[in-house]
């Protein structure tokens, strides 16, 4: 079964979507590839406490690491990249390059930009914290503003 709710976030407003216990999308309102709420989809806020209480915990400067179980589903190269970015410690940034160089496809640095921001579980898997060889932020599914605080938050 699929579950969601929603979450308001100093970030903005997430949608969480589970598929039995896992966690398998925690979507920005302004994320492109955010899912329509689907029929047989069940609203159940309760599913959801302990990713609620990690997220709060996390957005008040308490929670450093995630516990709660995720699942992101892509193309093999999708899959390695999302690896790649969860093993990024918190108030900690790469580049694309350097997860592009990682996952043996240093020429591929476009592609893995666009692996990142293809993300489905943002936040908890920290695609946030993958920044342009430049330093400047690069892009983000929740918008600049959402990279900023959280890099901020982080630092």
């Amino acid at each position: 079964m699929t579950y969601y709710t929603t979450f308001s976030s100093p970030i903005g407003t997430l949608l969480l979507v589970m598929k039995d216990e896992i966690l398998i999308g925690l979507y920005f309102d302004v994320y492109k590839n955010k899912p329509e709420i689907q029929s047989s989809w069940i609203k159940d806020d309760h599913r959801f406490a302990t990713v609620k209480k990690e997220l709060l915990e996390y957005f008040n400067g308490k929670l450093k690491t995630f516990t709660v179980p995720f699942g992101q589903h892509g193309t093999p190269f999708q899959e390695s990249v999302w690896k790649e970015v969860e093993k990024i410690p918190y108030g900690k940034k790469v580049t694309y390059k350097t997860i592009a160089e990682a996952i043996g496809k240093p020429k591929a640095v476009r592609a893995v930009g666009t692996a990142v921001g293809s993300n489905p579980v943002c936040v908890i898997s920290p695609c946030h914290r993958v920044i342009p060889t430049n330093g400047g932020l690069g892009g983000y599914a929740g918008g600049i503003e959402a990279k900023t605080f959280l890099l901020n938050l982080e630092s």
